[in-house]
């Protein structure tokens, strides 16, 4: 008798399939967890709720690596300081300005650190690097961009 790794249950070495002895010496699994020829893998195994959470914390942790590479690596890619004042401290405090919102396919803080760097790097070409508070005062009509440009 063998024991299957799915569940556990024991489970004869052969078998009569049409009258005919069938070996079952290579098997990993049962019978009831994977049917005479089918082929098909086990049913797998619930995973425990701890599992579950590991799993989401290292998806969460990648995509939000991949967030912040791209953000500093759009930072550099348009100078690595605002256009209109020069501060360069915190490359967290730098926004891209769309100079012409008509031309906007997507917005780069809430949508583009998820794409392509390639996707990102054309949106970036129709923007200027601010830093947060000349991006506050653009949009306020404090700032004449036409100056800086």
């Amino acid at each position: 008798m063998k024991t299957c790794q799915n569940c556990g249950e024991e489970f004869p070495t052969s078998i009569f399939v049409e009258g005919k002895r069938k070996g079952l010496y290579n098997r990993k699994y049962c019978l009831k967890c994977v049917p005479y020829g089918s082929r098909l893998s086990p049913i797998k195994k619930v995973k425990t709720e701890e599992q579950i959470i590991k799993e989401r914390k290292q998806n969460v942790d990648g995509v939000q690596r991949h967030r912040i590479a791209v953000k500093e690596k759009a930072v550099v890619y348009k100078g690595g300081k605002c256009t209109i004042c020069g501060y360069n401290n915190y490359y967290g405090a730098l926004e891209f300005h769309h100079l012409d919102p008509n031309e906007k396919d997507f917005s780069i803080s809430h949508d583009g650190h998820c794409r392509s760097w390639e996707k990102v790097k054309v949106e970036l070409d129709k923007c200027i690097c601010v830093c947060a508070n000349c991006h506050r005062e653009i949009h306020a009509g404090m700032i004449d961009l036409k100056k800086y440009i």
